[in-house]
């Protein structure tokens, strides 16, 4: 968030409001953070722990089925969103992207803490990916770069235009020695965010950058009808 200056924010699924603390932290100045819970006595002990970490002047908890309160938070943060953060049930996840999509001025992220808590692990590590949380991949505007981790949809916005200058001058200070061997090893393919599908599930990531053994992958382009993504892990 603090990469994209990001004002406007909002959140749904505030539970405790830990999340929330560090959404409302990284806040640019002047920038505001509306979070939606739908459990009563949540929202309220929420927002007590909002005001003792001192930020609510900053945030604030709307009580209320996502769906329903959504119109009335993107009102309150002025009718764009820079930033939303899912942390709610992965089914009602599309309806919220749909519900969000013309408001978002950036991106997405979202996330039910699968990655810090074991508790919110999918039983079968293996198994496909939630047929929800692909649907909401596939409805996140093109504006926005889209990810599935451990089962877990996280949409976040194309990068700043510093991150955009340091990744390309990398990929292409990479690209004489290694992919075509003037002045370094050569033997490689080296490509700029290239959409990723690895494991089972799979996991569908877009690092900024991604190199394969040429041995490896003697043919990066492939035929006509090739999807856009790939499923060789890097080296």
């Amino acid at each position: 968030m603090r990469t994209t200056a990001a004002r406007a924010v909002i959140e749904i699924g505030t539970l405790g409001g830990y999340s929330a603390i560090w959404l409302g932290r990284a806040l640019a100045p002047g920038g505001r953070l509306v979070t939606v819970e739908i459990d009563p006595g949540r929202a309220a002990f929420a927002r007590g722990f909002l005001a003792r970490a001192g930020l609510a002047d900053r945030v604030t908890v709307l009580e209320g089925a996502a769906i329903e309160v959504i119109p009335a938070a993107v009102e309150a943060l002025g009718g764009t969103i820079d930033v939303a953060f899912l942390d709610a049930v992965k089914s009602e996840y599309r309806a919220y992207v749909e519900a969000l999509r013309g408001h978002l001025a950036q991106g997405v992220v979202s996330s039910r803490l699968a990655m810090a808590d074991p508790a919110y692990r999918l039983v079968d590590p293996n198994a496909p990916n939630d047929p929800a949380v692909e649907a909401a991949f596939q409805a996140v505007p093109d504006t926005s770069v889209a990810e599935i981790l451990d089962g877990e949809l996280h949409v976040q916005s194309r990068p700043v235009r510093r991150h955009t200058r340091a990744s390309s001058t990398l990929g292409g200070e990479l690209h004489a020695p290694f992919g075509r061997g003037t002045g370094g090893p050569g033997g490689w393919v080296i490509l700029d965010e290239p959409e990723l599908h690895l494991g089972p599930k799979p996991d569908k990531v877009v690092p900024d950058l991604a190199g394969w053994r040429r041995d490896r992958m003697p043919d990066a382009i492939g035929p006509d009808d090739a999807p856009a993504y790939y499923e060789l892990p890097p080296d």
